[in-house]
């Protein structure tokens, strides 16, 4: 499934260097140090415990059957991510995602998230994680989750100051407790400097409500497919995180 995710919303996560633009700010020289919340869980198995794919979770997707788990990691062997929503597999497989959590991606997975829907206003951005080790601010974002359903759909927008609007409908829903991912699935043309690219990636938001909006706010991405001339965006397998230095993204409305 296709989705226009807005590509003032996300073009400085892809340039290798943001090339001057408008979304991404701050001293690319300057590194800041990423701490993890308190009582962030990093629940990637899916088990509901704290640990990160903790073994023995053979039932990691909570359906009561026994999942093919000969590694101990909890998922399904053969690439599945289990405890998601099943059209996430559509986009994104277990290695993927195992690389992004190398990386310091926060991933709560199981089928029973919090209702996050509302308007959240992020004012902190910054690089956590960069494969090419490129460190910046970003500039202001809002954003709103609407239409969420018990069978783990979602709807969002993100509104970037100075960018405008761009929204993802269609996206999926997993979680336990408090803490919750979003996983998109994003596709696009870029037809700027030269380049005629057909691109996209999984793009990943976590994090835990507490009073006042999220705590442990993380955006992730990991790029996936690069046809044509691409030579302005970063390359197949490239990971960037950003993260909330203020540790809140306030929520600003119902």
């Amino acid at each position: 499934m296709k989705k226009r995710y807005g590509f003032f919303a996300i073009v400085g996560l892809l340039w290798a260097l943001c090339s001057g633009l408008a979304g991404c700010g701050g001293n690319s020289s300057e590194k800041n140090q990423y701490i993890p919340p308190s009582g962030s869980s990093n629940d990637n198995d899916g088990g509901g415990d704290a640990g990160n794919d903790a073994a023995g979770d053979v039932d990691s997707d909570g359906d009561g059957d026994t999942d093919t788990d000969t590694d101990g990691d909890g998922d399904g062997d053969g690439g599945t991510i289990n405890g998601v929503p099943p059209q996430v597999n559509d986009f994104m497989n277990k290695g993927d995602m195992d690389a992004l959590v190398d990386a310091g991606m926060n991933i709560h997975r199981g089928d029973t998230p919090p209702d996050i829907t509302g308007t959240y206003y992020a004012n902190s951005r910054y690089t956590q994680y960069d494969s090419t080790d490129y460190f910046t601010s970003f500039v202001n974002a809002t954003y709103v989750y609407s239409n969420q359903t018990q069978a783990g759909a979602i709807d969002m927008s993100e509104t970037e100051e100075g960018w405008g609007t761009g929204t993802a409908v269609g996206s999926y829903i997993s979680g336990t407790g408090q803490c919750f991912t979003v996983w998109q699935d994003y596709t696009a043309y870029e037809n700027v400097s030269g380049d005629d690219c057909n691109y996209g990636w999984p793009l990943l938001v976590s994090g835990c409500l507490v009073s006042g909006g999220i705590s442990g706010f993380q955006y992730g991405f990991i790029m996936k497919k690069r046809d044509g001339t691409c030579d302005q965006l970063v390359e197949l397998g490239h990971k960037r995180i950003i993260y909330e230095t203020d540790d809140l993204v306030d929520k600003t409305a119902k």
